[in-house]
């Protein structure tokens, strides 16, 4: 697969160096048997919530009735901005190494602006200096399975396999009658993507951890008519007060790219997170 470029060699290597925090010292290494895990490594059961402060890249395209659609700017032309969103996660980790993990991020950005210039978007124009509502929601569901094939007592480097559904909506609205037919247009697109990556963590204090997560796909053209790639890096730091309970955050970016018959769309989004786990 293709993702695996510079970004991956570099995520790679921040994961090795990670992994050597948490390599035993020589004593602790004669009893590694004995050692205990780290607060924050018992458990069979994790449900988090994080609020994720993503700022929104990229254009998105849509053509139709023989029009070519523009492609539209989330900033300059939508007038897009950074929205905080809550996630929501679930880990079950039925032995040491192996955890089945789902993940639920809606993403919903509105906006109002008045155009700079002509926009074509799904077979209808809108003019310059009309005012325009858009929106623009992105969701994905993850559900994937990790094993952490290298694991000691201080932090682990495993493999990450999953599978993303991610539904993409977007709309532009003329309010009152600048267009009359009509005056709203939108797109619904909904794909599935694999994933493959690598995950690390590594104490750096007694209940302090450092995770770095990297993962991606890319997809063919499939019948001239699908295609897709994405990207998805994550550090993190997490601080278990407890062995049931952590605070998190951390800093995520996320890049999209989806080609479905008329309509494609070049997104990113990236920012800061913070967020919280509860352990059973």
């Amino acid at each position: 697969m293709r993702f695996f470029g510079a970004r991956a060699a570099g995520s790679i290597g921040l994961a090795v160096a990670i992994m050597s925090l948490a390599r035993p010292t020589v004593a602790s290494a004669q009893s590694r048997s004995g050692t205990p895990p780290a607060v924050g490594e018992v458990y069979g059961l994790e449900i988090g919530a994080s609020w994720w402060t993503a700022d929104p890249l990229g254009v998105i395209t849509s053509e139709r009735l023989g029009l070519i659609g523009s492609d539209v700017d989330f900033q300059s032309d939508l007038a897009l901005s950074a929205t905080r969103f809550r996630e929501l996660h679930l880990v079950v980790r039925p032995t040491t190494k192996f955890k089945i993990r789902f993940q639920y991020s809606p993403l919903k950005y509105d906006a109002s602006t008045v155009l700079e210039r002509d926009i074509t978007f799904s077979g209808i124009v809108f003019p310059v200096s009309v005012p325009v509502n858009s929106s623009f929601d992105w969701t994905v569901w993850r559900t994937g399975v990790e094993y952490d094939f290298l694991h000691r007592s201080r932090g682990f480097l495993g493999v990450l396999v999953e599978a993303r559904r991610t539904r993409v909506e977007a709309s532009m609205m003329t309010p009152g009658a600048s267009l009359v037919d009509p005056a709203e247009v939108s797109i619904t697109r909904t794909a599935w993507l694999p994933a493959i990556g690598v995950v690390a963590r590594g104490y750096v204090m007694p209940k302090l951890a450092i995770d770095v997560e990297y993962g991606g796909s890319s997809i063919p053209k499939i019948k001239n008519k699908y295609s897709g790639h994405y990207t998805d890096f994550d550090v993190h730091a997490t601080f278990n007060l407890t062995n049931n309970f952590g605070v998190q955050g951390g800093w995520r970016k996320v890049h999209t790219f989806l080609d479905i018959e008329e309509d494609t769309g070049d997104v990113t989004f990236q920012g800061p997170w913070f967020g919280a786990a509860v352990r059973y």
